[in-house]
């Protein structure tokens, strides 16, 4: 009943990328968090000078001076693409497809808010994507466990012990990590 309930999964998590990737990606666009935190600023923050209303003042940020990006949530949602990706490209190749499209979106919209909008300040020169690997290491090996194991269920006696080798090389890859 789960080698078959597994494939059919994989719709919903197609719905949720595409929500998740058009909603999120259309307020980051629009930038509806900073414009609102902005308008607060702008009602209740100090505006007796230039300087003074350019600054921030408590949590609330300017629109001269934008809030930093911020990776750690950015970076969960790309990692439960990849996440699905590995799981489902085997198993349902159309996702793969709807995979590439969202990061076709999310590239080219988090690349033009990271040149015109954020600020480079806590620019870390690529340390993050070290940690970003492992990551998507840890997904690979268990989007492997799991094909390993929905072949198994499927009875299959040549594709689960020919997986096996796939997934030493890639517990190995991360070790040297």
């Amino acid at each position: 009943m789960l080698a078959n309930s597994l494939p059919a999964q994989s719709t919903y998590f197609v719905q949720i990328i595409l929500a998740s990737t058009f909603l999120l990606q259309s307020l980051e666009l629009l930038r509806v968090y900073p414009l609102g935190v902005a308008l607060l600023r702008r009602f209740f923050g100090p505006q007796l000078t230039a300087n003074e209303r350019r600054r921030t003042w408590w949590w609330l940020n300017s629109l001269e001076d934008p809030p930093d990006f911020w990776h750690a949530e950015t970076f969960a949602q790309i990692i439960l693409y990849f996440m699905v990706f590995f799981v489902y490209a085997v198993i349902a190749p159309f996702t793969s497809f709807v995979v590439l499209l969202c990061f076709t979106i999310l590239e080219s919209g988090y690349r033009y808010q990271l040149i015109h909008n954020y600020p480079r300040a806590f620019d870390t020169g690529g340390k993050l994507w070290y940690y970003f690997i492992q990551f998507i290491l840890a997904s690979m090996v268990i989007a492997q466990l799991t094909l390993i194991g929905l072949m198994a269920l499927k009875q299959s006696t040549y594709a689960s012990p020919v997986l096996i080798p796939l997934l030493v090389v890639t517990c190995c890859k991360s070790c040297l990590l």
